[in-house]
C-alpha cells in the first residue's frame, strides 16, 4: 500500500443541536429521583440499546468546482489517472506528511447517522492510494483525545476490490467503495475493520478522525450519548445523598447471559450485557464509583422429596443430579462466588450479600437451578456499583452464610486493595479503604494468627504503606505483627530504603520505621527469624550485587546493635541447635567472630568460644542434612499453586500445610556456602560436616541436590581457592564426587525406555463416575472413551482431569441426549517421562557449564565421564527450562522437572 497525506490538521465542525456537557457533569443532586433510585437505575439500564447500527456509507455527488492539489504533484484531475496515479505514489514515499492544504468538511450527516447531539471535528488523518494487491490487516484505532469514530471519503479513481469488513459484536458489515463514483463511510473507533486486497485499479480515499471534546465520555459502537445522562444523572444523586440514607449501599444488576468464572470479563461480554456495562462504565467516569463484575449464586436448602429420575435416567441433560428435588425451602441465602474489575483484576473468596441490594429482588425466581439436591444452587451473572465511601463495607460483607457479621478481616480483599495500593498512581479512597480494613484487622490476627492463611498480605500492604507515606500503619504492622512477614520482604524495604538518591535522604526514611524495626527485632519472635530478616536488609557487603549502593554505616550499626541484643537477653533464653546457623552467620557481620560473642555480656570469653565451637558440634552432629529443603524451590511451588485454580479446597489446604512444614527446613545455598565458610576455619568441624552429609548423601531429596546443594559445590571451590585448599584434597574429593554422583542418580536418573504401554495412572477419586474413568486410563491398549453424562458430572470429570494434569483431552460432542464427553489420551506415559528425563539431562548439563572444566575433572576423576555423556556445554543464559505444562508423570520416582530463575 502507498500513502500521501495531503493536508495539514484540517478540522470543521457543525454547532450541534445541544451541547450536552453541561447536562452530563451538571450538579443534580438537589432533584429527587422520580420513583426511587433501584426503580430509576434500573429503567436506565434496560434503555440502552445495543442494536444500533455500528457503521453507514453512502454516495454522494461531487460538486462541480472539486479541487485536489497535493505537494510536487500539482492539481488532480478527477476521475484519477494511471500516469497521476505513479506521481502520488512516488510523492508518497519521499514526503508521507506533506503539508497540504486545508479541507473543510460538514460532518453533519455523520453526526446524524451515528446519533451524536455534540460538536464533532473531523481532523484529516491521511490520504491513502491503494494499488492492485494492496490491503489492511483487521484494526481498531483510536488515535487523537475525543476520538469516537473514523470518517472515509472516497474519491473519483475507477477501481475494483479493496472493500472494507467491519465487525462488531459477531456482526459484520461490508462497504464498497469500488460501486459509486464518490461515497464516503464512517464507523466506531472499537469497531474492528480490514480492507480486502484491491484486484484493479486505484482505491483513493481520505481518512478523518472524528471526535468530541475530550473531558466527555466517547460515543462507541456499544451505546451512544443521548443514553449516558440519565444513567450518570440517577447516579450522581444517589452519590449526592448522605451513605446512611440510600436505599442501598451498593447496587447489583443482574446480567442477561449466562458466564463462567473462566469466561467472564469485561471484554468477553455478550450483546445487551456489553451495551449496559460500556454504559454504566462511560457514564461513571470522574465519579466516584467502582464497577465490578460479579458471579452471584442463589442457594435455598428445604425439606426433600423423592426424585422419580435417577442418576442415569436423566430425560435430558440438565436434569436433576440427585435423588431428591426441593419440597419446601426452608432457609435461603445470596453469595457473590466470583470478583472481578472491569481491569481483568480477579477479588477470589465468597461473600454473602443482601437481596434488597439488587435492582431487582426477585430476578432469580425465574431462574432455573443449577443443580438440586437437599440444596439448590441458582447462578447469574452480574454488574456492581460500589461508591468509594462504601468500598471497605462491601469488602467487609460477610464470608459465612451463617454469620451475617461484617467480616473483621478480609484478607483476600485487603490484599486486591493493597496490590492497587502499591501503585504509584492509586487513588486516595483505595488507600483509605486498605488502612481502614488493615486497623481494624491487626487485633484479630494478634490473637489467632492462624487466620492469616496468606503470607503475601502484609507484605503488600507494607508495601503500599511506606510508598504513600502511612507510616503509622507500617509501624503498627512491624511492631505487632513481625513475625508473618516472610523474611524476603526485607529486601524490598532495603531498595525501598537505599537508592541512589544520597545517604541523607536514606537516613530519612530510615528514621521513618527505625521504631517499628527495633520494635520487631526485640519481639518474641525465632531467633532465626529475626537474623534472617536483618541479613535481608542489611546483607554482607560480599553478598551485595556488584553496583549495589553500599549501605549506610548508620544502618549497618543498628543491625549490629539489634544482633548484640539477641545475645544478651533481648533474645532466646537457651540457643537451641536450630538457632546454630544463624548463630554462626550472624558472627560474621563483625570483624572478629569470637569477639562479637565475648563482647556479650551473658558470657566470658573461653565459655563463648566453647560455645560457638560447641554450638556447630552440635548441629552439625543433630541435623538431618534430607530435612533441608530450598527456599527457592518452595517459593516456586508456592507461585504455582495459587495459578492453579482448579485444586479443590482440601486439597489445596493440604499442600499449604506441607509448603509451610517445610518452610521450617528451608535454606539457601548461600545459607550452606556461608556455614561452610565459617566451618573451614575449624579444619576438623569442616571434616566432621562433610562426613555426615557423604553419609545422608543417597537419601537427600533429588530436587534439593540439583537446586542447591550442587550450586553450594560451585561456591564452596571459590572458598577453597581463596583459602589456598587444594582441590587435590581427599576428604574434598569425595565430598565433591559423593554429591555429584547422587544427584545424577537422584534427579536425573537412567534414560527411560519405551514401549507401546498406553496405562496411565488415573485421578484422585473414587465415585462411580471417575472408577470408570480410571478403569480407561490404566488399560494398556485403549486410547479413547466415550461418556454420555449429564453437564454436572461432566464438569466433575473436567476438574478432576485438569486437578491430576492427566495427559489427555476431553471435549463434549453435543448431538446427542444426554449429551457425551469423549476423553482421549494424548501421550503414552513413557513418552511423557522420556521428554522430562532429556529436560532434566539439558538442566544438568546448563547447570555443569558453569563450572571449570578442570576443576570438575581435578575434582571428580574418572567420573567426569558421565559428566560429558550429559552432551555439549550448553550457552550461558539466565533462566532455566520450564516443564511442559499440561501432561501428567506417570507414576515413579523420578522428580519434577524444576523451573527456576537462577540458582
Amino acid at each position: 500500500m502507498e500513502s500521501a497525506s495531503a493536508s495539514a490538521p484540517a478540522s470543521g465542525s457543525v454547532p450541534g443541536d445541544i451541547d450536552d456537557n453541561s447536562s452530563v457533569a451538571s450538579d443534580l443532586s438537589t432533584l429527587d429521583f422520580k420513583k426511587n433510585f433501584h426503580d430509576d437505575l434500573l429503567k436506565a439500564i434496560q434503555n440502552i440499546n445495543s442494536t444500533r447500527e455500528f457503521a453507514f456509507w453512502t454516495k454522494f455527488r461531487a460538486p462541480s468546482d472539486l479541487s485536489i492539489s497535493i505537494d510536487g504533484v500539482g492539481n488532480i484531475a478527477t476521475p484519477l489517472a494511471e500516469s497521476q496515479a505513479r506521481q502520488i505514489i512516488t510523492k508518497a514515499r519521499q514526503a508521507p506528511y506533506g503539508k497540504g492544504t486545508e479541507t473543510f468538511v460538514d460532518t453533519s450527516t455523520a453526526r446524524e447517522q451515528m446519533g451524536i447531539n455534540t460538536p464533532v471535528r473531523a481532523k484529516l488523518y491521511k490520504m491513502l492510494l491503494y494499488e492492485e494487491g494492496a490491503m489492511f490487516k483487521p484494526h481498531t484505532e483510536r488515535a487523537i483525545p475525543g476520538m469516537f469514530g473514523t470518517l472515509v471519503i472516497s474519491l473519483p479513481s475507477k477501481h475494483t476490490g479493496g472493500e472494507v469488513v467491519m465487525k462488531h459484536c459477531g456482526e459484520e458489515m461490508i462497504y464498497k467503495s469500488s460501486d459509486h463514483h464518490t461515497s464516503f463511510a464512517a464507523w466506531y473507533s472499537d469497531v474492528s475493520h480490514q480492507v480486502l486486497p484491491v484486484t484493479s485499479g486505484y482505491r483513493w480515499v481520505l481518512t478523518y478522525n472524528l471526535a468530541i471534546d475530550k473531558s466527555l465520555p466517547a460515543p462507541s459502537a456499544a451505546l451512544g450519548r443521548s443514553e449516558l445522562r440519565p444513567l450518570r444523572h440517577c447516579i450522581r444523586r444517589w452519590l449526592a445523598q448522605d451513605k446512611k440514607s440510600r436505599q442501598s449501599p451498593y447496587a447489583y444488576h443482574v446480567l442477561d447471559h449466562e458466564y463462567t468464572e473462566a469466561n467472564i470479563s469485561y471484554k468477553t461480554l455478550k450483546g445487551q450485557d456489553l451495551a449496559q456495562v460500556t454504559a454504566l462504565h462511560e457514564a461513571c467516569k470522574g465519579l466516584p464509583v467502582t464497577i465490578f463484575l460479579a458471579l452471584v449464586e442463589k442457594m435455598e436448602r428445604g425439606s426433600v422429596m423423592a426424585n422419580p429420575f435417577g442418576w442415569y435416567n436423566e430425560p435430558d441433560e440438565e436434569s436433576d443430579e440427585g435423588g431428591y428435588c426441593i419440597e419446601d425451602v426452608l432457609v435461603s441465602s445470596l453469595a457473590v462466588k466470583f470478583l472481578q474489575d472491569l481491569n481483568g483484576q480477579v477479588i477470589p473468596g465468597k461473600m454473602f450479600i443482601k437481596e434488597d441490594h439488587l435492582l431487582e429482588p426477585f430476578t432469580f425466581d425465574s431462574l432455573d437451578p443449577d443443580k438440586e439436591d437437599y440444596e439448590r444452587h441458582t447462578g447469574n451473572a452480574g454488574v456492581v456499583i460500589v461508591p468509594h465511601d462504601s468500598i471497605g463495607g462491601f469488602f467487609r460483607q460477610s464470608q459465612s452464610e451463617y454469620d451475617c457479621q461484617p467480616e473483621e478481616f478480609p484478607q483476600v480483599q485487603i490484599n486486591y486493595l493493597a496490590q492497587l495500593c502499591c501503585k504509584p498512581d492509586a487513588q486516595d479512597y483505595l488507600i483509605a479503604a486498605m488502612v481502614n480494613l488493615v486497623q481494624r484487622a491487626v487485633p484479630h490476627i494478634e490473637k489467632r494468627r492462624h487466620i492469616l492463611t496468606d503470607t503475601y498480605v502484609m507484605p503488600n500492604v507494607l508495601k503500599a504503606s511506606l510508598k504513600h507515606g502511612k507510616y503509622v500503619l507500617a509501624e503498627t504492622i512491624l511492631s505487632k505483627l513481625s513475625g508473618t512477614l516472610p523474611s524476603e520482604w526485607y529486601s524490598w524495604l532495603r531498595e525501598w530504603l537505599i537508592r541512589d538518591d544520597g545517604e541523607a535522604r536514606a537516613l530519612e526514611r530510615f528514621d521513618k520505621v527505625k521504631r517499628g524495626l527495633s520494635i520487631a527485632m526485640s519481639s518474641d519472635d525465632k531467633l532465626d527469624h529475626k537474623f534472617d530478616a536483618i541479613a535481608h536488609l542489611v546483607p554482607l557487603p560480599k553478598d551485595l550485587p556488584p553496583n549495589a549502593i553500599p549501605t549506610p554505616k548508620s544502618i549497618k550499626d543498628w543491625a549490629q546493635q539489634n544482633m548484640r541484643k539477641f545475645l544478651d537477653g533481648h533474645g532466646p533464653k537457651e540457643a537451641t541447635t536450630r538457632d546454630g546457623l544463624s548463630l554462626v552467620n550472624m558472627s560474621l557481620y563483625f570483624e572478629d567472630p569470637i569477639v562479637f560473642m565475648t563482647e556479650s555480656t551473658l558470657l566470658p570469653s573461653k565459655e563463648v568460644v566453647t560455645l560457638c565451637r560447641t554450638m556447630a558440634r552440635m548441629l552439625i552432629a543433630s541435623q538431618d542434612f534430607t530435612l533441608l529443603r530450598d527456599a527457592r524451590v518452595i517459593s516456586s511451588q508456592e507461585k504455582k499453586r495459587k495459578a492453579e485454580p482448579w485444586m479443590d479446597g482440601d486439597r489445596d489446604l493440604s499442600r499449604v500445610r506441607q509448603l509451610r512444614s517445610q518452610l521450617r527446613n528451608a535454606i539457601t545455598w548461600e545459607a550452606l556456602k556461608d556455614f561452610f565458610m565459617f566451618l573451614h576455619k575449624s579444619g576438623d568441624l569442616r571434616d566432621q560436616f562433610m562426613t555426615k552429609v557423604n553419609n545422608q548423601a543417597h537419601k537427600l531429596p533429588a530436587v534439593e541436590l540439583f537446586s542447591m546443594w550442587i550450586p553450594f559445590l560451585r561456591s564452596s571451590i571459590e572458598i577453597l581457592k581463596v583459602e589456598k585448599t587444594p582441590l587435590t584434597t581427599p576428604s574434598y574429593q569425595k565430598f565433591f564426587s559423593t554429591l555429584v554422583l547422587a544427584m545424577l542418580k537422584g534427579y536425573l536418573g537412567s534414560e527411560p525406555q519405551g514401549s507401546v504401554n498406553w496405562s496411565m495412572t488415573g485421578v484422585d477419586c473414587w465415585c462411580e463416575d471417575c472408577e470408570h474413568l480410571n478403569a480407561f486410563l490404566a488399560h494398556p491398549t485403549e486410547i479413547s472413551a466415550r461418556y454420555p453424562m449429564s453437564k454436572q458430572r461432566r464438569f466433575h470429570f473436567h476438574q478432576q482431569i485438569q486437578a491430576d494434569r492427566v495427559a489427555c483431552t476431553h471435549v463434549t460432542e453435543r448431538n446427542t441426549n444426554p449429551n457425551t464427553m469423549v476423553v482421549t489420551k494424548t501421550s503414552r506415559p513413557e513418552e511423557v517421562k522420556l521428554r522430562d528425563w532429556r529436560k532434566r539431562r539439558d538442566q544438568c548439563a546448563a547447570k555443569f557449564a558453569k563450572f571449570e572444566v578442570e576443576d570438575l575433572k581435578t575434582l571428580l576423576g574418572s567420573d567426569y565421564a558421565k559428566i560429558e555423556r550429559l552432551g555439549p556445554r550448553p550457552a550461558q543464559t539466565t533462566t532455566s527450562q520450564s516443564p511442559a505444562a499440561g501432561e501428567k508423570r506417570a507414576a515413579d520416582n523420578a522428580p519434577e522437572v524444576i523451573d527456576l530463575t537462577s540458582d
